[in-house]
């Protein structure tokens, strides 16, 4: 399900000039996307694949991306986080729903400014490998957390248009 409001974090959290810089040097990293097949947590009605991407730093950002094998195109895409913590898989209620669920593994210890382009790339990707329009990739909140401080300013971000597909 979607991420509950919030309240709005600090303006400087959100300024434009704070962020343009940066933005534009993520474009210049190339994203060097991989994807490979996980039959071991795939079933007859969900493929499942681990992606793997470089961040604005080069940081190697990993996830998995599981859709439904009966939706010949999605119907959106449900971006979400999950930590070292938690045993990596995928959720079922969007596949059912037709959607893509696309989720990334926090690296530990990453500055907040790091997630949030992080995000964004992560959001650039799955918009673009998905085939779907960029509105319709949906920021989830952590099951096992309040919320993502990162995911809620990158969807602040885009909603004021500073990040767009490469």
């Amino acid at each position: 399900m979607p991420s509950p409001e919030r309240r709005n974090p600090s303006r400087f959290l959100l300024e434009p000039d704070y962020w343009r810089e940066r933005l534009a040097e993520m474009g210049s990293v190339s994203r060097g996307f991989l994807l490979f097949p996980r039959p071991d947590l795939a079933s007859p009605v969900v493929e499942v694949v681990e992606w793997s991407l470089r961040a604005h730093d080069g940081t190697r950002l990993w996830g998995l991306k599981g859709q439904s094998t009966f939706h010949p195109e999605p119907k959106g895409v449900w971006l979400r986080e999950f930590d070292g913590a938690e045993a990596p898989g995928v959720q079922l209620e969007p596949i059912y729903e037709g959607c893509v669920d696309f989720a990334m593994q926090v690296p530990p210890g990453r500055r907040l400014e790091d997630r949030v382009l992080d995000v964004l790339r992560v959001w650039q990707a799955a918009a673009s490998t998905c085939d779907v329009a960029p509105d319709k990739v949906k920021f989830l909140a952590p099951q096992t957390r309040a919320g993502s401080d990162a995911m809620f300013i990158a969807s602040q971000l885009l909603k004021r248009g500073l990040c767009s597909l490469p």
